[in-house]
């Protein structure tokens, strides 16, 4: 919600905007009530995105999912050297700090360890609950045409920290 997000204009002609956005880790599903991780750190914390592109674009076996991979491991390198807070998108610890590599690794072993993989085949329709499941696309070769409907919007129930 927009109570949630941090507007900052920076630089010199203040021509600069930092979004934070900051949402707990884990959400209660609005229907069923159980706790869930809810968050995107695999993806957005630089040493996580150059593991999460290798994974991936290793299945692919394709030269240009390898340069893929490399163009990522440059921008990983060249992300080294500015402060995590200050990149376009990074995850972070509630308090601003960066989430360890401890962290980030048990979290990227979770997700290797639940990874589902489906051939689709023309006609083949998927609905997700997007509190529930964590999805994404793999490297794929050809045409594909997808197309997303949203179901009714739904409050988010209370944090997860806010209920106990």
């Amino acid at each position: 919600s927009e109570e949630d997000v941090d507007f900052n204009w920076y630089g010199a002609q203040k021509d600069s905007l930092k979004m934070t956005n900051r949402e707990e880790a884990i959400q209660h599903h609005p229907e069923t009530n159980v706790p869930v991780w809810f968050n995107h750190v695999q993806v957005f914390s630089m040493p996580m995105a150059r593991k999460y592109v290798q994974f991936h674009c290793t299945r692919a076996k394709s030269l240009f999912f390898y340069f893929v991979y490399v163009f990522v491991s440059i921008l990983a390198w060249l992300g080294s050297f500015i402060k995590p807070q200050n990149l376009g998108f990074t995850t972070l610890y509630g308090d601003g700090t960066v989430v360890s590599g401890a962290d980030l690794k048990c979290v990227n072993d979770a997700i290797s360890k639940n990874l589902v993989f489906n051939r689709w085949q023309k006609g083949d329709t998927i609905f997700i609950d997007n509190f529930r499941i964590s999805h994404g696309r793999q490297p794929y070769r050809g045409k594909r045409k997808v197309v997303v409907s949203w179901s009714k919007p739904c409050s988010k129930p209370k944090a997860f920290s806010e209920r106990a």
